[in-house]
């Protein structure tokens, strides 16, 4: 289903175009028509006190078999670009980093970053290997900076590596249930990460699934 919109458009929260259009049947998301990102509106987020307790709950159990199978498309994506004994950092790793322990098992060292669970960043001059992002990068409120922080901290020839739902094809963003997530407030196609990419000097853009997309910063 294609989009209808109302009112006078808005300014988007990746490319700050102002350019987004309200969606006609889901009032508060908005859709950019320069980058095609979605997003909620920043006056729909919820209160902080509330979606931290949100992320308080969510069960993400380091022995939990079906977790660690929905998490290694993106191991298996990332792997083959990392030289032995790569560093890296997961960046948004939540109370059960899963992923980093997934990585260190196949000899790669993985630092922990998460503004609520593991809340020191890494240090401004940080370089890493590669970084990876799993189910977070919908959750930015502020995504571009996020992204360009990200950039920062990779080596020149990094790798960047990201799992999010996308707004491809045949989804149908109106009745979609991961735009109905209170915490999701940023939904993107191909076409928002590779404005993404291209914008802050990002290239080799890989897609594997329906969720996972690596990509190279530039030397």
């Amino acid at each position: 289903m294609s989009d209808s919109y109302s009112r006078r458009p808005d300014v988007c929260v990746l490319c700050s175009a102002a350019q987004a259009y309200e969606i006609a049947e889901v009032a508060g998301f908005f859709h950019c028509q320069n980058c095609d990102v979605r997003f909620r509106h920043p006056s729909q987020r919820l209160a902080p006190a509330t979606e931290a307790a949100r992320y308080r709950n969510h069960n993400n159990d380091l022995e939990d078999p079906g977790y660690r199978q929905f998490l290694q498309p993106l191991l298996e994506a990332l792997k083959p670009h990392l030289g032995a004994h790569a560093k890296g950092l997961d960046f948004g790793c939540g109370p059960g980093p899963l992923l980093a322990q997934m990585l260190r098992e196949q000899g790669f060292t993985c630092a922990l970053y998460d503004p609520l669970f593991h809340p020191a960043p890494p240090k401004a001059d940080a370089q890493f290997d590669f970084i990876t992002s799993s189910e977070v990068i919908e959750h930015l409120f502020n995504p571009l900076a996020e992204f360009r922080r990200l950039h920062g901290w990779l080596k020149p020839g990094g790798w960047l590596a990201l799992m999010t739902a996308l707004v491809e094809p045949p989804v149908d963003f109106v009745t979609w249930y991961y735009r109905r997530d209170p915490t999701h407030v940023v939904f993107y196609s191909r076409r928002s990460l590779e404005w993404m990419a291209s914008t802050l000097g990002f290239a080799d853009l890989t897609w594997s699934g329906e969720r996972v997309v690596v990509m190279r910063r530039r030397e």
